[in-house]
């Protein structure tokens, strides 16, 4: 009887095995075109650190508007050595991936033995938005490496004894997430309640709490100056522009987002619930009932600011290892569970080809897709040190290094970012991180050329953001701005790779005048 108990859990896990292994490259290469519009904005940052020295988008404009510190660091670093920008972005990700595979592979394992472990890596890694993303040029793999590894070694020190070096070990990993993306403090705030209520007689826990956030704290207290410094402010321009403005429009947005989220196969936070309930009666129950809480409050943060527009719920992706962590730890103190849970999962991953997105093969963002197009054709046409004022912040600055650029959505300005919006006027407002603009602030900068709309351009009687609807409404803009169209032939190989687009692409912008008459101040 136990033989063949055996052999069907070796049967179960063998086909975990080929179904992970099989979605994993087919989900690869669906996603190898993706890249997106706002990994650009990252990469122009990290190229001006290599040519000037300056984390600026436009040089002599300190703001900052990023939230990945430490991945625009790596990146430049890359970048430095010879390495193409997007290489550079996409191969820190793929790094990140292998480091994931590598934590299960060692301290997972020693934790929970060789079977979960692999149930654990089938839920960890053949996910969609990590594929993406590992592949879109942002952040998201990357933080989901330190956070996968933060937990893992509290996960040791909740149940061995914690140790000096083991503790400031963890609070150094947890910095380095921190650095990653700001957010990621959540995960350092439940590790330190945990180390203080959980790890022993109170003197103990106090003392692995005490040194943890001494550690965290002094790197967090440290960038901050360092960002006052140099930014003359406490807190990224991405706060303001993003998580300041028109209330009553994250909470429907966020359960939107969660709601795609938990129901789209593999079922992560489904996953993560099941080890709860799998292991709650276990000596798995305080690591469980540690990686829940921390995946609850930062679930609750990102359903309160409303997700983010992009694709395959990037900011989820920190929980995806996570839950694959929860999972390792309650089949190994649920071994019962081994054969059910590893067909189950083998049965749920390739699921993911048969959604809409996993079916499809990803495209270039479209932002990033028409952007560069444009971009392309604004570096052969318009001369060095234009000023130009646009919304996709990403595609044509980047390609653009010799001009000055006006982010008229306020990531990139602090002028606009700092704008107070209190209702909807223009349709593209409803978007997470769109809201703000400021036609007159604009308009006061005398820009060269503003593109309204999309990176294609559009015409200001259909204007898509505030700042686009309040330039249209100025007189000053009639008077100083005259309409201009082209059509920009492409390549036929880059459109396969991106949306559909019509080729030649109509660009829209719009030219100021060089009257006399024209006057742009308030």
């Amino acid at each position: 009887m136990r033989q063949s108990q055996s052999r069907l859990v070796q049967f179960a896990l063998a086909l975990l095995s080929v179904s992970a292994a099989g979605t994993t490259l087919i989900l690869a290469l669906r996603s190898q075109w993706f890249i997106h519009d706002d990994a650009l904005i990252s990469l122009r940052y990290a190229q001006n650190l290599i040519d000037h020295g300056v984390l600026h988008w436009n040089v002599g404009e300190p703001v900052e508007g990023y939230t990945n510190f430490l991945f625009i660091l790596l990146c430049a670093g890359l970048m430095a050595v010879g390495i193409g920008p997007i290489a550079a972005a996409q191969i820190l990700n793929a790094t990140a991936l292998i480091g994931i595979a590598a934590t299960f592979g060692s301290m997972v394992r020693r934790q929970t033995g060789a079977a979960p472990t692999l149930i654990g890596l089938g839920v960890a890694i053949p996910s969609l938005p990590l594929i993406l993303w590992s592949f879109g040029g942002l952040e998201a793999p990357l933080l989901a490496l330190w956070v996968l590894l933060m937990c893992a070694l509290m996960l040791d020190a909740l149940t061995i004894e914690p140790r000096t070096g083991r503790t400031l070990l963890t609070a150094l990993v947890a910095a380095l997430a921190y650095l990653t993306r700001p957010d990621a403090a959540i995960f350092a705030v439940v590790a330190a309640l945990y180390l203080l209520v959980a790890t022993g007689p109170w003197r103990r826990g106090i003392g692995a709490a005490v040194q943890f956030s001494a550690l965290f704290g002094a790197v967090v207290l440290a960038h901050t100056l360092w960002r006052f410094q140099i930014y003359g402010d406490l807190l990224p321009n991405t706060f303001y522009a993003k998580a300041t403005g028109i209330t009553g429009i994250g909470g429907g947005q966020g359960l939107a987002y969660l709601t795609g989220f938990t129901l789209q196969p593999p079922f992560i936070p489904v996953l993560a619930f099941a080890a709860l309930l799998i292991g709650r009666a276990s000596p798995a129950r305080l690591p469980l009932f540690f990686c829940l809480t921390a995946m609850a409050l930062y679930t609750s943060y990102i359903a309160r600011v409303g997700g983010d527009h992009m694709a395959q719920y990037r900011l989820f992706v920190p929980l995806i290892p996570l839950a694959g962590l929860m999972v390792a730890h309650a089949i190994a103190a649920r071994t019962r569970w081994t054969t059910a849970v590893a067909l189950m999962l083998a049965a749920a991953l390739p699921a993911q080809l048969l959604t809409p997105a996993g079916r499809t093969p990803a495209e270039i963002d479209p932002a990033a897709f028409v952007g560069t197009i444009v971009g392309e054709y604004i570096a052969e046409s318009w001369p060095p040190g234009t000023s130009i004022a646009l919304n996709t912040a990403g595609s044509a600055p980047f390609l653009n290094p010799d001009k000055q650029f006006i982010d008229m959505l306020g990531l990139n300005d602090a002028t606009i970012s700092r704008r107070k919006v209190t209702r909807l006027e223009a349709p593209g407002q409803i978007w997470s991180g769109h809201a703000k603009g400021d036609g007159a602030y604009v308009l006061s900068r005398r820009p060269d050329y503003i593109i309204l709309g999309f990176a294609d351009g559009a015409d200001a009687a259909k204007p898509v953001f505030l700042s686009d609807l309040e330039i249209a409404r100025d007189p000053r803009f009639a008077e100083c701005y005259e309409r201009r169209q082209t059509d920009i032939p492409y390549d036929p190989a880059y459109q396969r790779r991106g949306p559909d687009r019509t080729n030649p692409l109509v660009f829209t912008y719009y030219q100021r005048t060089q009257t006399a008459t024209c006057v742009t101040t308030e």
